[in-house]
């Protein structure tokens, strides 16, 4: 006889189907839907994509899964999880980018504040 798991239904606090809860992919929810699905927000992401044997649709948008990714700006390669890069208060962009971004911004912030072009006299 086959033992059945009855846990969803007898336990005092039934688990939820994985797929009805938003845990496991599916053809109605998945990273390619969400990237769809947003409104724009996430349109980039299909574009810097880099696993080199997973499709985005065996992921969800809240995946704590680590994948690579490549920068369609400098065309840097990191890895990063799917939810830091789909998180809507603070996704995660290219750390290249973003270091080289605020090394600009460093340097215009020091000859801003100097009240000069960068360039000494005499040079």
């Amino acid at each position: 006889m086959e033992r059945q798991d009855n846990s969803r239904i007898t336990n005092d606090r039934p688990t939820k189907c994985p797929a009805c809860a938003g845990k496991v992919a599916t053809k109605t929810h998945n990273l390619v839907l969400a990237c769809a699905q947003s409104g724009g927000r996430l349109a980039h992401l299909p574009g810097k994509w880099h696993h080199p044997t997973k499709r985005m649709e065996d992921f969800t948008p809240a995946s704590d899964e680590k994948v690579p990714w490549r920068c369609g700006t400098c065309e840097w390669e990191c890895d990063a999880t799917i939810h830091d890069r789909t998180n809507s208060g603070h996704s995660s962009g290219c750390p290249e980018c973003y270091n080289s971004a605020r090394e600009i911004g460093s340097i215009y912030r020091f000859y801003k504040l100097r009240n000069c072009t960068g360039v000494e006299e005499g040079d």
